[in-house]
């Protein structure tokens, strides 16, 4: 937030959105819980709505010829910074990275093609392999909706954080991933 301000970005062009995919809404105290209270009490704060189709727009097509529909807010924000952390998941190889965006804040058809990706391929190709047929499919689609920027934190156990990187979605994530 430092470097923001220092930039001479004003609180008011700052607002966070919690990506939730297909979840419920955060309470207002879940989200102070999970971004600090200063932050919920200073700064716009919204859930992103998957179910509301309103709250979304056609931003393009990725190179496999999958929509992206991404919340109209993300969509419009001059620079889009991705927060989350990376632990090995069975999904796409590892969270964090373009995952905020797709399938954090994406519509549903976005979501539902995203996940046929995953259809035909073996767990072997997938678990604890950060460069595989999914993740290139939620790069292409977060690069598409404009993530420019991300801050990870790499997971040590449950809670406890090892590392943190930031950079490009693609290549922070990659050092993220690998990190030992």
């Amino acid at each position: 937030m430092e470097c923001l301000h220092e930039a001479r970005v004003p609180e008011s062009g700052i607002e966070f959105m919690m990506a939730l995919g297909t979840h419920r809404f955060m309470t207002r105290e879940e989200m102070a819980q999970k971004v600090g209270a200063d932050i919920v009490s200073r700064y716009k704060v919204f859930n992103h709505d998957w179910k509301d189709p309103d709250s979304c727009c056609l931003v393009g097509k990725t190179d496999q010829g999958v929509e992206v529909w991404i919340n109209k807010k993300v969509a419009e924000a001059d620079l889009v910074i991705g927060i989350g952390r990376i632990m090995p998941i069975d999904v796409c190889g590892f969270t964090g990275g373009g995952k905020i965006l797709i399938p954090g804040v994406c519509g549903k058809i976005t979501n539902d093609d995203m996940h046929w990706t995953r259809i035909d391929l073996d767990d072997r190709e997938i678990i604890g392999k950060r460069d595989n047929p999914v993740r290139a499919s939620i790069d292409a689609l977060a690069r598409k909706a404009g993530l420019g920027f991300i801050v990870n934190a790499v997971m040590e156990g449950r809670c406890k954080v090892g590392h943190v990187v930031a950079g490009d979605l693609v290549e922070a994530h990659r050092r993220g991933a690998n990190w030992q």
